[in-house]
Protein backbone atom coordinates (compact mmCIF):
# COMPACT_ATOMS: atom_id res chain seq x y z
CA UNK A 1 0.00 0.00 0.00
CA UNK A 2 0.75 3.42 -0.58
CA UNK A 3 2.13 5.46 2.79
CA UNK A 4 -0.71 8.28 2.13
CA UNK A 5 -4.72 7.59 3.05
CA UNK A 6 -6.53 10.15 1.27
CA UNK A 7 -10.04 10.21 3.57
CA UNK A 8 -12.32 13.69 2.58
CA UNK A 9 -13.73 15.53 5.33
CA UNK A 10 -11.79 17.06 8.65
CA UNK A 11 -13.84 15.66 11.42
CA UNK A 12 -14.09 12.79 9.95
CA UNK A 13 -10.45 11.95 9.52
CA UNK A 14 -9.95 12.96 13.07
CA UNK A 15 -12.39 11.16 14.66
CA UNK A 16 -11.29 7.56 12.73
CA UNK A 17 -7.59 8.41 13.28
CA UNK A 18 -8.08 9.07 16.82
CA UNK A 19 -10.00 5.84 17.55
CA UNK A 20 -7.80 3.58 15.59
CA UNK A 21 -4.74 4.81 17.39
CA UNK A 22 -6.55 4.66 20.77
CA UNK A 23 -8.00 0.99 19.95
CA UNK A 24 -4.01 -0.02 18.94
CA UNK A 25 -2.40 1.75 22.37
CA UNK A 26 -5.29 -0.33 24.83
CA UNK A 27 -4.41 -3.51 22.77
CA UNK A 28 -0.88 -3.27 23.68
CA UNK A 29 -1.76 -2.24 27.03
CA UNK A 30 0.73 1.42 27.08
CA UNK A 31 1.39 3.75 25.28
CA UNK A 32 1.48 8.20 24.66
CA UNK A 33 -1.50 9.93 22.74
CA UNK A 34 0.58 13.00 21.31
CA UNK A 35 -1.60 14.92 18.88
CA UNK A 36 -0.19 17.77 16.94
CA UNK A 37 -2.24 20.90 15.07
CA UNK A 38 0.88 20.84 12.46
CA UNK A 39 3.86 19.58 12.05
CA UNK A 40 6.58 21.36 9.61
CA UNK A 41 8.84 18.81 9.48
CA UNK A 42 8.71 15.25 7.20
CA UNK A 43 6.39 13.08 9.40
CA UNK A 44 7.71 9.97 10.55
CA UNK A 45 4.23 7.98 10.28
CA UNK A 46 3.39 5.21 7.31
CA UNK A 47 0.08 6.31 7.15
CA UNK A 48 -1.01 10.10 6.11
CA UNK A 49 -4.39 11.64 5.83
CA UNK A 50 -4.91 14.49 3.37
CA UNK A 51 -7.53 16.69 3.37
CA UNK A 52 -9.49 17.29 0.06
CA UNK A 53 -12.22 17.96 -2.56
CA UNK A 54 -14.10 14.76 -3.59
CA UNK A 55 -12.76 14.96 -6.87
CA UNK A 56 -9.59 15.22 -6.26
CA UNK A 57 -9.60 12.21 -3.79
CA UNK A 58 -10.92 10.03 -6.40
CA UNK A 59 -8.31 11.28 -9.00
CA UNK A 60 -5.95 10.08 -6.72
CA UNK A 61 -7.33 6.37 -5.94
CA UNK A 62 -7.57 6.13 -9.69
CA UNK A 63 -4.23 7.27 -10.24
CA UNK A 64 -2.72 4.93 -7.41
CA UNK A 65 -1.93 7.65 -5.18
CA UNK A 66 -3.48 6.48 -2.40
CA UNK A 67 -5.34 4.01 -1.04
CA UNK A 68 -8.88 5.25 0.27
CA UNK A 69 -10.40 8.06 -0.92
CA UNK A 70 -14.15 9.72 0.87
CA UNK A 71 -16.76 11.56 -1.00
CA UNK A 72 -20.75 12.18 -0.85
CA UNK A 73 -23.20 11.14 -3.50
CA UNK A 74 -26.93 12.81 -3.04
CA UNK A 75 -29.96 11.19 -3.34
CA UNK A 76 -33.39 11.78 -4.90
CA UNK A 77 -32.32 11.30 -8.67
CA UNK A 78 -29.56 14.36 -8.59
CA UNK A 79 -26.90 13.56 -10.93
CA UNK A 80 -23.73 12.36 -9.99
CA UNK A 81 -21.85 12.17 -13.26
CA UNK A 82 -19.54 15.00 -11.84
CA UNK A 83 -17.90 12.92 -9.15
CA UNK A 84 -16.79 9.96 -11.41
CA UNK A 85 -16.53 12.11 -15.39
CA UNK A 86 -12.78 11.25 -14.94
CA UNK A 87 -12.43 7.68 -17.30
CA UNK A 88 -9.57 6.27 -15.23
CA UNK A 89 -11.74 5.72 -11.52
CA UNK A 90 -13.31 2.18 -12.46
CA UNK A 91 -15.76 1.04 -10.30
CA UNK A 92 -15.83 -2.32 -11.38
CA UNK A 93 -12.10 -2.55 -9.19
CA UNK A 94 -13.75 -0.58 -6.22
CA UNK A 95 -15.16 -1.49 -3.00
CA UNK A 96 -17.42 1.50 -1.08
CA UNK A 97 -17.01 1.35 2.45
CA UNK A 98 -20.29 2.84 4.09
CA UNK A 99 -20.42 5.82 6.33
CA UNK A 100 -23.22 7.66 6.72
CA UNK A 101 -25.85 9.40 5.30
CA UNK A 102 -26.29 12.98 5.77
CA UNK A 103 -28.54 16.03 5.53
CA UNK A 104 -26.88 18.78 3.18
CA UNK A 105 -28.83 22.27 3.14
CA UNK A 106 -29.13 26.08 4.01
CA UNK A 107 -26.94 27.29 7.28
CA UNK A 108 -28.70 30.65 8.23
CA UNK A 109 -27.72 33.09 11.43
CA UNK A 110 -29.45 32.36 14.45
CA UNK A 111 -32.85 33.02 14.19
CA UNK A 112 -33.11 33.35 10.90
CA UNK A 113 -33.43 37.03 10.60
CA UNK A 114 -33.29 37.47 6.75
CA UNK A 115 -36.47 35.15 6.55
CA UNK A 116 -34.15 32.55 4.04
CA UNK A 117 -36.59 29.37 3.36
CA UNK A 118 -35.29 28.41 0.15
CA UNK A 119 -32.48 28.93 -2.61
CA UNK A 120 -34.21 31.39 -4.65
CA UNK A 121 -34.00 33.67 -1.31
CA UNK A 122 -30.08 33.89 -2.19
CA UNK A 123 -31.05 35.97 -5.06
CA UNK A 124 -32.37 38.88 -2.42
CA UNK A 125 -30.56 41.99 -2.34
CA UNK A 126 -30.61 41.94 0.89
CA UNK A 127 -28.91 38.22 1.46
CA UNK A 128 -25.01 37.56 1.28
CA UNK A 129 -23.93 34.11 1.17
CA UNK A 130 -20.55 32.01 1.43
CA UNK A 131 -19.86 29.31 -0.75
CA UNK A 132 -17.47 26.28 -1.01
CA UNK A 133 -14.51 25.92 -3.15
CA UNK A 134 -14.88 25.07 -6.44
CA UNK A 135 -14.64 21.59 -6.66
CA UNK A 136 -15.54 20.02 -3.82
CA UNK A 137 -18.41 18.20 -3.71
CA UNK A 138 -20.67 20.66 -1.70
CA UNK A 139 -20.49 23.33 -4.17
CA UNK A 140 -21.28 20.79 -6.77
CA UNK A 141 -24.42 19.58 -5.26
CA UNK A 142 -25.21 23.29 -4.76
CA UNK A 143 -24.71 24.26 -8.18
CA UNK A 144 -26.84 21.34 -9.33
CA UNK A 145 -29.39 22.23 -7.24
CA UNK A 146 -29.50 26.11 -8.73
CA UNK A 147 -29.56 24.92 -12.14
CA UNK A 148 -32.54 22.27 -11.69
CA UNK A 149 -34.26 25.64 -9.56
CA UNK A 150 -33.51 27.43 -13.06
CA UNK A 151 -31.54 30.14 -10.31
CA UNK A 152 -28.61 32.19 -12.26
CA UNK A 153 -25.60 32.03 -9.60
CA UNK A 154 -24.52 35.20 -10.82
CA UNK A 155 -27.43 36.48 -9.38
CA UNK A 156 -26.41 34.89 -5.98
CA UNK A 157 -24.14 37.60 -4.09
CA UNK A 158 -21.09 36.20 -2.54
CA UNK A 159 -20.99 33.15 -4.57
CA UNK A 160 -17.82 33.69 -5.72
CA UNK A 161 -16.67 33.72 -2.18
CA UNK A 162 -15.52 30.35 -0.67
CA UNK A 163 -14.03 28.62 2.47
CA UNK A 164 -12.52 25.48 2.42
CA UNK A 165 -14.70 23.48 4.76
CA UNK A 166 -17.79 23.17 6.37
CA UNK A 167 -17.09 24.29 9.65
CA UNK A 168 -15.19 27.26 8.01
CA UNK A 169 -18.68 28.56 6.52
CA UNK A 170 -20.79 28.17 9.27
CA UNK A 171 -17.99 29.87 11.38
CA UNK A 172 -18.39 33.45 8.68
CA UNK A 173 -22.10 33.27 9.17
CA UNK A 174 -22.02 33.04 12.60
CA UNK A 175 -19.62 35.79 12.81
CA UNK A 176 -22.16 38.06 10.71
CA UNK A 177 -20.00 38.41 7.62
CA UNK A 178 -22.41 36.21 5.88
CA UNK A 179 -26.24 35.14 5.81
CA UNK A 180 -26.31 31.89 4.31
CA UNK A 181 -24.18 29.08 3.38
CA UNK A 182 -24.57 25.27 1.84
CA UNK A 183 -23.71 22.53 4.11
CA UNK A 184 -23.99 19.70 6.80
CA UNK A 185 -26.30 20.28 9.41
CA UNK A 186 -23.97 19.24 12.06
CA UNK A 187 -22.08 22.48 11.20
CA UNK A 188 -24.97 24.45 11.36
CA UNK A 189 -25.56 22.69 14.94
CA UNK A 190 -22.15 23.27 16.08
CA UNK A 191 -22.05 27.21 15.96
CA UNK A 192 -26.09 26.96 16.73
CA UNK A 193 -27.34 28.83 13.66
CA UNK A 194 -30.75 28.06 11.80
CA UNK A 195 -30.75 25.31 9.31
CA UNK A 196 -33.26 24.08 6.30
CA UNK A 197 -32.76 20.96 4.73
CA UNK A 198 -32.27 20.69 0.89
CA UNK A 199 -30.98 16.80 0.16
CA UNK A 200 -29.89 13.43 2.14
CA UNK A 201 -26.59 11.98 0.69
CA UNK A 202 -24.40 9.05 0.75
CA UNK A 203 -20.97 9.23 2.48
CA UNK A 204 -18.55 6.40 1.77
CA UNK A 205 -14.95 5.36 1.53
CA UNK A 206 -13.90 4.33 -1.61
CA UNK A 207 -10.48 1.65 -2.20
CA UNK A 208 -8.77 -0.86 -4.43
CA UNK A 209 -11.31 -4.37 -3.77
CA UNK A 210 -7.65 -6.09 -3.69
CA UNK A 211 -6.63 -4.86 -0.26
CA UNK A 212 -10.26 -4.61 1.44
CA UNK A 213 -9.27 -7.02 3.60
CA UNK A 214 -5.41 -5.77 4.05
CA UNK A 215 -4.92 -4.84 7.61
CA UNK A 216 -5.23 -1.09 7.40
CA UNK A 217 -8.22 -1.22 5.66
CA UNK A 218 -9.72 -3.87 7.94
CA UNK A 219 -8.81 -2.41 11.37
CA UNK A 220 -10.14 0.90 9.95
CA UNK A 221 -13.70 -0.72 9.15
CA UNK A 222 -13.61 -2.36 12.53
CA UNK A 223 -13.00 0.84 14.05
CA UNK A 224 -16.09 2.38 12.08
CA UNK A 225 -17.94 -0.35 13.82
CA UNK A 226 -16.54 -0.34 17.46
CA UNK A 227 -19.02 0.72 20.29
CA UNK A 228 -16.31 3.83 20.65
CA UNK A 229 -16.72 5.38 17.27
CA UNK A 230 -20.76 4.99 17.71
CA UNK A 231 -20.39 6.86 20.95
CA UNK A 232 -18.23 9.54 19.56
CA UNK A 233 -20.58 9.89 16.55
CA UNK A 234 -24.04 9.26 17.93
CA UNK A 235 -24.73 12.81 18.57
CA UNK A 236 -23.72 14.95 15.43
CA UNK A 237 -27.16 16.45 14.10
CA UNK A 238 -28.48 14.98 10.87
CA UNK A 239 -25.72 12.16 10.57
CA UNK A 240 -27.59 8.68 10.19
CA UNK A 241 -24.89 5.84 10.76
CA UNK A 242 -26.84 2.89 9.99
CA UNK A 243 -25.06 -0.09 8.36
CA UNK A 244 -21.63 1.66 8.90
CA UNK A 245 -18.78 -0.01 8.17
CA UNK A 246 -20.68 -2.45 5.72
CA UNK A 247 -18.83 -3.24 2.12
CA UNK A 248 -20.58 -2.65 -1.35
CA UNK A 249 -19.28 -3.11 -5.04
CA UNK A 250 -18.88 0.10 -6.28
CA UNK A 251 -20.30 -1.13 -9.34
CA UNK A 252 -23.67 -2.52 -7.12
CA UNK A 253 -23.90 1.41 -6.05
CA UNK A 254 -22.62 3.53 -8.80
CA UNK A 255 -23.29 1.35 -11.88
CA UNK A 256 -21.02 0.05 -14.30
CA UNK A 257 -20.83 3.12 -16.63
CA UNK A 258 -19.54 5.05 -13.84
CA UNK A 259 -18.73 8.15 -16.56
CA UNK A 260 -21.92 8.02 -18.30
CA UNK A 261 -24.29 9.96 -16.46
CA UNK A 262 -25.80 7.13 -14.01
CA UNK A 263 -27.48 8.32 -11.36
CA UNK A 264 -27.35 6.89 -7.73
CA UNK A 265 -28.38 3.47 -7.40
CA UNK A 266 -30.31 1.67 -4.60
CA UNK A 267 -27.86 -0.78 -2.77
CA UNK A 268 -28.90 -4.06 -3.80
CA UNK A 269 -26.99 -6.60 -2.01
CA UNK A 270 -24.08 -8.67 -4.23
CA UNK A 271 -21.82 -11.43 -3.12
CA UNK A 272 -19.19 -8.72 -3.14
CA UNK A 273 -21.48 -6.87 -0.24
CA UNK A 274 -20.93 -7.65 3.52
Amino acid sequence: MKKTLTIGGTIFVCMILLLATLRSLRAQGSGTLVVLSSVAAERPRAANAVYGAAKAGLDALAQGRCDIAGFHLPEGGLETDFFFHRRAFKARDHTLIRCATRTQGLMVAAGNPKSIRALPDLTRRDVRMINRQPGSGTRLELDQLLREASIDAASIAGYEAFEFTHLAVAATIASGMSDAGFGIEAAAAQYKLGFIPLLRERYYLACRSEIVDARPVSSLIAVLKSPEFAALTGQLAGYDWTGVGETLGADVVLGARSGAGSVLRPEAKTARSR
